[in-house]
């Protein structure tokens, strides 16, 4: 159950304070139970404590997007790829909110620069697809 879980994630933490592992699992696990507050205050914790940790700015930019506040969510992906350039889902994520913003230009870069480090990465492919489709009209 997810009481359980919880019960589980706090007695890690008891174990390992501050584990941004642990943390990150119970943020999902308190989102998952519509405890939003409380997972967006874990999260601004684990990100006051650890600013570049990859996992925790991925959530709240995705946060952020989700409840439509864009300018939040793209400087989180901005800190999120400057922390790891590599960083996949942030790459594709990141192009998606540019191109749904009007910056195509901006986004083609960022799903090509997903399909340079993984050239199968589908969600990177079709994305870039329907910008240059959509580039086309």
């Amino acid at each position: 159950s997810a009481s359980g879980a919880l019960e589980a994630l706090d007695e890690a933490l008891r174990t390992a304070p501050g584990d941004p592992e642990t943390l990150m699992n119970e943020y999902s696990v308190l989102s998952s139970l519509g405890r939003k507050a409380e997972a967006g205050e874990l999260l601004q914790g684990l990100l006051a404590a650890r600013p570049g940790h990859g996992p925790a700015l991925l959530a709240a930019a995705r946060e952020n997007a989700l409840a439509g506040r864009l300018p939040e969510a793209m400087a989180f992906y901005k800190k999120l790829l400057t922390a790891n350039p590599y960083d996949l889902e942030g790459l594709n994520d990141y192009g998606v909110l540019l191109a749904r913003s009007g910056e195509y230009a901006r986004a083609e870069i960022l799903f090509r620069r997903a399909l340079k480090i993984s050239p199968g990465l589908e969600s990177a492919r079709a994305n870039l697809a329907r910008l240059v489709s959509l580039k086309g009209k």
